[in-house]
């Protein structure tokens, strides 16, 4: 997310203390192949993913198109009129 849109919309700037965790934790891996900043970076990254499943979508996603997909637009009517 942008920060500055974290921050118009939050009201103040977002932390970035996890992404630090987890580049420190990357690091330690890459050179040492510990097994605690393996789990450390799984753990992270589990978390994250669980967190993306708590927002629901803002549209219902569609199995098929709609029956009249190629008709042409109405444009300058109004539903239901």
């Amino acid at each position: 997310m942008n920060r500055l849109h974290h921050y118009y919309t939050f009201g103040r700037a977002p932390s970035c203390q996890q992404w630090k965790t987890d580049h420190y934790s990357c690091c330690e891996w890459e050179r040492h192949r510990g097994s605690e900043a393996k789990e450390a970076l799984r753990d992270s990254e589990r978390a994250r993913v669980e967190q993306q499943r708590g927002f629901v979508p803002v549209w219902e996603l569609r199995q098929t198109p709609p029956a009249d997909w190629h008709a042409p637009l109405q444009q300058g009517k109004l539903k239901g009129s």
